[in-house]
Order: C-alpha cells, then structure tokens, then sequence
C-alpha cells in the first residue's frame, strides 16, 4: 500500500517514509539512524534492483567524504533491526563486487507505482507560470532517494503531472512561486525523537536542548565536535524552555513552568560548575539575552489591565524597565516566542497579530520591530504569512530568519527575510514543522528542532480497555486532532481528518472495515468539532467562507449547508441528546458565552452561564454542562468546570486542564472522560463527578490522548491518540552573500 503523494512504502510490517526519513513497524516509531532510513529509501525505491554502492554513497551522503565501512555498517543496522522484529529472511542481500539489493514482498501494484515515480521524479521539472507577466518558473532537477532537502510536497506533485503529459499552471500558489535558497546543508543531531526547544553557544562548541521524558523535562548539553552529552538541569516534572546561551557561552538561562501555572520563572545556571540563580517570576512566556549579555527581554501579562508588557531586565533580572504595551485587539506572540533582540539593542522584533472579531478574514500575523528606547513599534514588511512563530536578526542587521506558515494548511518553515525590503526566500521546504530554533552568533548556523506529528483513531471497549482497534495508520495525516464523534448507530466515526497544520475535512469511518468516506471537500480550509444528531446529520465549524461558522451535513455527503451566520461567527458545536437544541460559542482570542439554538431554525439564544466553551451537554441533562473554561483574571485560566443553567451559583471548578481540551461524558451522565495532560506522554482517565477519585484507564508509554468521545450506548470510546517525533539538525549554507 502506498499513500497518494508517493512516499509511503509497506513491506512486512513495516512501513518507511521515503521523503521524511522515518521507519515504523507495526504502527510504532523505530528508533534508527536518519542515514540508515535513507538508505533504505533507496533501495525500496528499486526492488529486485542491485544498487551500487557507489550510487548509495552518493544519494545519501552527497559530497560528503564516508568511508564504505559507514555503508555497510548502516546496512547491518538495517538488518539488525529487521531480525529482532521477526523477520527470518534476508530483506536486503548482498550482490558481491556489485552493491545492494531489496528483496522484501511489495505488492505488484505498488511496485509499478514506485517504477514509474522513479521516472518521473528524474526528469527535469519545467513548470509554466501562468501569472501575467509570463515568466517562467526555473526548473529545478530532483533525484529520488537524496538524503537532502531539496523538494517539497508541491514539486513531488508537479512532477507525476508533468511526467503525464499535464501542464501544473501554478495561479496564485505563493508558495511555489517563493524562491528557494539552494545547497543547504542539513545535519542530523539528534535520534531520540524527543529533542525540542535547541539554543547554540556563542562559540558554537556547544549546544542545549529540552530531552522530553515521559511525564519529564531535562536540559542536555551537547559537544558539537564529539556528540558528548551531559545532563545539567533535571530531570523535572514540569515544562522547561527557553534556552539561551550567555554572552561567554559559561552559562543558560532557561524557563521552568510549574503544573497548573500559565506564567514562567527564569533561570540561570552555570554549565561548568556552581549553583543555579533564580532571576525572574511571573514571565509569560520565553525570555532573550541580548548581544552583549547584559539585557533580557520578555513579556509579563497584566490581567488585572488585560494588557502584555514588553520588558527588559538586566542580565541578573534587576533593574526592570517596561518598553511597550499591547492591549486586545492587539497581542504579542507572548507563548513560545522569543523578543529578538537587534545586534545593536536599540531595537526588538516580535512576532504579533491583530484579531478584531475573531474572524479569519481581518485576523493577521505579522512583525513588529519595537524601539527599545522610546517603544513606538513599526510593522516590518514580509510576505503575508499565515503565522509567525519566531524570528532573529542575522549579525550585520540586514536580515532575520523567520519560522512562518504560509497558509492554513502548511507547516511552519525557515526563511531568510531581507530587512528592509522584505524580500523572503526559503531555507526549508518539507512538510515537517521547524517552529524551534536558534540562530548562531556568526549567522552561519541554524539549530532547528524537525518535528513531525501525526495521529490516529483507536476504538476500546470500556469494559475491556485492553480490547483496542487502531483505525487509522497514516504517517502523513492527523485523524481526530480537531474532532470526532460517534455515528448514532455505532457503525462508524466521523472524523476531521487534516494533512496540514491546520486544514481539515470530515471522514465517515467504518469502525469494522476501517474503510473511509470522505463527507466535505473544501480547500485550505479548517474544520472543527463535528458533532453527530440522533437522526444522523453531523454539526461542526469551519471558516471556509473566512469566519467560523455552524454547518451541517448529512451522514451520507448530502445536505452541506449552513447553520450560523453571526456577526463575530460560532464554533465549538455540540447536540443535546434529544437533537433538539444546538449549542456553541462565539469565538475571539478566548470564547466568550454560550448560546443555544431550537433546531432547526430557532433563534440563537445566550445562555446565563458564566462558562465560555468549547461545551460538552450532559447526555442525560440538557441543562448541565462541561466546559473548558478560560478565565483571564485567574492563575490558572484554563480549568474544566461544570456549570448548572438552573443554578445562579457560579460554576464548579474541577481543577484541571484536558490534554487538547478534549472532554466526554459518560452517557450516564455520572463522570467525564478525558486525555490527562502531561509533557510527553498522556493517558485517558475518567472523572466521576461524585467526588471520588479520578483513576486511570489506559496505560499508554508512548504519545498523547488528544481526543475522546463515548459511543451512544456507552460501551465504546473512540480515541485519538498523537504521537510526535523531534530531533535536532544543524542547517548550514544558507547565509551566503
């Protein structure tokens, strides 16, 4: 079996993911060598082909002087691993005096499908522009089985139309028309799978990253000429981030965020001996150092004014001074995002963003580069991303490298951004996300964390939840992040299915066969929640038209219509057990109330209820409700309450925050399913609402319970289960002048 983009390859139970360099077995990460999964690809590519190994060098390690024993011994890695999973054949053999060759069983189909790529992808890519204008595009030459970056989704897919005699007229496609920088260098770091939030010394010898445990974070520190690794702060049951290196490279400042808190504290802590220095509280979120070490920059919210503060500090955190204020519609990035500081510290960028209405159509991300001195802040002018997660500025001041989407439906790239022109041109062009990162001091290296995520929908039995059935197997896509539900009569689950960050549409699955039907078919659109009537029809939010709004559709593909058509939009939908009500929330930067509408076409009403959504209803009281509930002037403001609508009192607070905010009854309505939330690995627990303890139900090691919901008789739940994979790379070449 092979997935429509061409890349995915089954044999044995396993499966290889020739474009993002990644081997699972029987639907479980393998742990390997990024190299030794390259060359695998190419070799799957060509089975019952002899591979020379002089061709294996070159595809994989490029221009890179290896040794032949580094070959050979990639290739006993490969049939080491494949041994210890059961395979008694030999998958790869030996052809003497020649090279290599792949032997494992892909079915014919798939193999005329990899023949034919082969072809394809080898010829030269002339692609058409079909702008006014007329320029042509510059072709661009691939080869199958490079161990380099050099292409991306887009290109693979010009190249079976091109090959079938298709001319691809590229519109108004910025992102095929975006320059790309070539003979970037990419080197692994990293194989754990779990390495995030990377910083690089000032000398470059060195390099600190978060290691990701369990239900724990630790700081490493990594020797960039040897690979040596030490352990120097942790292991912690709490969020640690924000590395930053100071000015001679002795020490890291970092954040830790206790459980339950939503601001940081700041630390600094020797690397080569001494005691740790807390310096700062009550940060929200990342914190930067500047050029010269001796200032730091970062973001404090004032709840009590629902204002954020930009500050700086003096490198021990005294001497506190505030440099601008943003207040709603306007925001900061104050959540993973660094204030960049200028080579020169008269000046910060900051990633920030508008939101008047909450609506997609006025909502917009963008740079803001703010006066250190006197705080006025201009907009630095860039493509018109879909958002922005970091940016720093490169040593002489005329350019930053930036980590932005370019739509809904992409993943967060690199790009170098010229300043002040703001011409940009692609450092990374895949479909992994590089939303962490660090730029070094002399601007001639990037270390990114490349991450990738998918997930997946398992049915269990609640009366034996050893009893799972995974549904869904594709590398590519995320089943369930943004919603599922269960069909009324148990037969099958609707879906959001999205193979970007964050586009979507609904899947109808059947839970025996496994077999998918696909309900909705927008374009760079986002869906949300779906929600499924007694009588069949699925509810669920999406902004295809701009603005989130209600829709529904019949559970056969029929019917598409739309439900709400508010001013601010809806979203969050959900249906009272009877079908007689519809419910959601009105969406903004965090939801504000709950309404109900009379189905089909009543009038929507706000409900007295001092929750904001997303809302789950009670299946056997329509007037009782969950709710993820945000309340900005708390602590703590994202909570699960359960709010009362006959009740004046204000809601009861459960004290707890649900892994992606997913939260199902049970349908006797006596407790609540949900992901408990953790670092790295969270497992499904229920809630009795009785006031005993909440108990865990599965025992998972591995990924995240990122949504949950119960079947109509109460006997099965779906869920969705996400597992991410991260390692470090170091990114070279791009900074040429």
């Amino acid at each position: 079996m092979r997935s429509d983009i061409n890349n995915l390859v089954d044999f044995d139970q396993f499966r290889v993911d020739t474009r993002k360099a990644v081997l699972w077995f029987d639907g479980e990460l393998v742990d390997v060598p990024m190299k030794a999964v390259e060359l695998l690809s190419v070799l799957v590519r060509r089975p019952g082909e002899v591979v020379s190994k002089e061709r294996l060098l070159a595809e994989v390690w490029g221009e890179a002087f290896v040794e032949e024993s580094v070959l050979s011994q990639n290739i006993y890695r490969l049939r080491k691993i494949f041994r210890e999973s059961g395979v008694e054949s030999d998958l790869i053999l030996t052809v003497p005096r020649r090279g290599y060759m792949f032997v494992g069983t892909i079915d014919s189909a798939e193999f005329e499908e990899i023949s034919i790529e082969h072809e394809r992808i080898e010829r030269t890519l002339i692609v058409e522009d079909d702008r006014k204008t007329g320029a042509a595009v510059p072709s661009r030459r691939v080869f199958a089985g490079s161990g380099t970056v050099v292409a991306g989704l887009l290109l693979v897919f010009v190249a079976v139309l091109v090959a079938a005699g298709v001319w691809y007229r590229q519109g108004d496609d910025r992102s095929a028309l975006a320059p790309i920088i070539e003979d970037v260098q990419f080197e692994r770091v990293t194989e754990s799978g779990r390495a995030i939030e990377p910083a690089i010394s000032r000398d470059n010898r060195n390099i600190a990253y978060v290691r990701s445990g369990e239900d724990e974070h630790s700081i490493v520190l990594r020797n960039v000429a040897t690979g040596s690794e030490t352990i120097v702060v942790g292991p912690k049951d709490h969020e640690l981030a924000s590395l930053s290196f100071s000015a001679d490279s002795n020490n890291l400042y970092y954040i830790a965020r206790e459980k339950d808190q939503p601001d940081s504290t700041v630390y600094k802590v020797p690397l080569f001996g001494g005691t740790e220095r807390k310096l700062l509280s009550g940060v929200r979120h990342f914190v930067s150092v500047s050029p010269s070490g001796k200032r730091l920059a970062y973001v404090r919210y004032d709840a009590g004014e629902n204002r954020s503060n930009l500050m700086e500090s003096d490198a021990d955190g005294l001497n506190e001074r505030k440099i601008a204020t943003r207040t709603p519609p306007e925001f900061y990035h104050d959540w993973n995002t660094y204030p960049a500081w200028s080579p020169d510290e008269t000046r910060i960028v900051m990633p920030a963003h508008s939101q008047p209405g909450g609506s997609r159509m006025t909502s917009e991300s963008y740079l803001v580069e703010i006066d250190v001195r006197t705080g006025t802040e201009i907009r630095i002018k860039h493509p018109g991303w879909n958002g922005i997660r970091n940016a720093f500025w490169t040593k002489n001041g005329d350019s930053l490298i930036v980590s932005a989407r370019e739509s809904a439906d992409s993943f967060a790239q690199l790009w170098l951004l010229s300043y002040p022109s703001g011409e940009a041109k692609r450092i990374t062009n895949d479909t992994n996300d590089y939303r962490d990162f660090k730029l070094s001091e002399d601007s001639n290296t990037i270390v990114a964390a490349n991450m990738s995520s998918s997930s997946d929908v398992f049915v269990l039995d609640l009366e034996d939840p050893s009893e799972v059935r995974q549904l869904t197997k594709q590398a590519l896509a995320n089943y369930g992040r943004w919603g599922l539900d269960w069909m009324p009569n148990g037969d099958h689950v609707v879906v959001v299915k999205n193979e970007g960050r964050n586009d979507g549409n609904l899947y109808k699955i059947d839970v025996a066969t496994g077999e998918e039907k696909q309900l909705t078919f927008f374009e760079r659109s986002s869906v949300l929640g779906p929600r499924a009537a007694p009588d069949g029809t699925v509810y669920f939010a999406t902004d295809k038209n701009g603005k989130w709004h209600i829709w529904k559709i019949n559970g056969d593909g029929s019917g598409l219509r739309q439900v709400t058509s508010g001013a601010s939009g809806e979203n969050y939908p959900d249906v009272s057990s009877d079908g007689r009500y519809l419910y959601f929330s009105r969406p903004g930067r965090a939801p504000t109330g709950i309404w109900r509408r009379l189905l089909p076409d009543g009038v929507d009403e706000k409900l007295e209820s001092k929750a904001t959504g997303p809302v789950r209803i009670s299946p056997t009281n329509p007037e009782l409700l969950v709710s993820v509930f945000y309340a900005r002037e708390t602590m703590y403001p994202w909570t699960v309450v359960v709010d009362d609508l006959n009740d004046a009192e204000a809601p009861r607070n459960l004290f707890f925050e649900p892994e992606n905010h997913s939260i199902a009854w049970d349908q006797t309505g006596s407790g609540l399913y949900y992901g408990k939330k953790s670092l790295n690995v969270s497992n499904l627990w229920f809630m009795p609402l009785d006031g005993a303890a909440a108990r865990q139900i599965t025992n998972y090691d591995k990924g995240k319970v990122i949504g949950v919901v119960v079947s109509k008789d109460g006997k099965r739940l779906a869920l969705s289960r996400e597992t991410t994979v991260s390692n470090l790379l170091l990114i070279r070449g791009f900074n040429r002048k």
